[in-house]
């Protein structure tokens, strides 16, 4: 028994040995069919040896409304761990903080921004997809994985 305990060992041992930092591209698209919106986002970062997740990436992300949802597209720009910025075509630019707190998330700055009442389900799935992919390719939303958006893209580099 004392043999048989100590081969996975040495394989765990052999796994570590193997794994290393890695850096990720991600491109996806979503719809939100409800709100009338086509959220795309690039994302890169580093996942550190031993981790599944990103704790350091970057994000950027165009919020374009489809007809008839009225608004312009806005293109936000987010830094893990807490940075936030964005820039309404033709309009107003801002800075806030990322994850978005209980109230000001990104519905809200929407409705700021000229956006119609959004449905609370699919913004709060755009968040959660947002938050998947800057975590990187194991969190990224994939079709089927989604219930109220739908996917449009997804590509890995």
């Amino acid at each position: 028994m004392g043999r048989r305990a100590a081969i996975p060992a040495v394989c765990l041992v052999g796994l570590q040995a193997g794994q290393r930092d890695y850096r990720f591209n991600t491109h996806a698209r979503y719809q939100s069919p409800v709100a009338h919106l086509e959220i795309t986002i690039e994302a890169s970062g580093l996942v550190r040896t031993g981790a599944d997740l990103s704790e350091a990436s970057t994000a950027t992300i165009r919020v374009s409304p489809i007809p008839p949802a009225p608004g312009a597209a806005v293109d936000l720009t987010i830094v893990l761990p807490d940075e936030l910025s964005y820039q309404v075509k033709g309009g107003p630019s801002g800075v806030g903080t990322w994850p978005p707190r209980a109230g000001a998330g990104l519905a809200e700055l929407l409705l700021q921004l000229g956006y119609g009442p959004l449905p609370p389900d699919e913004l709060a799935e755009v968040e959660r997809a947002i938050m998947g992919i800057l975590a990187g390719p194991k969190a990224t939303p994939m079709e089927g994985q989604t219930r109220n958006l739908r996917v449009l893209e997804t590509s890995f580099r």
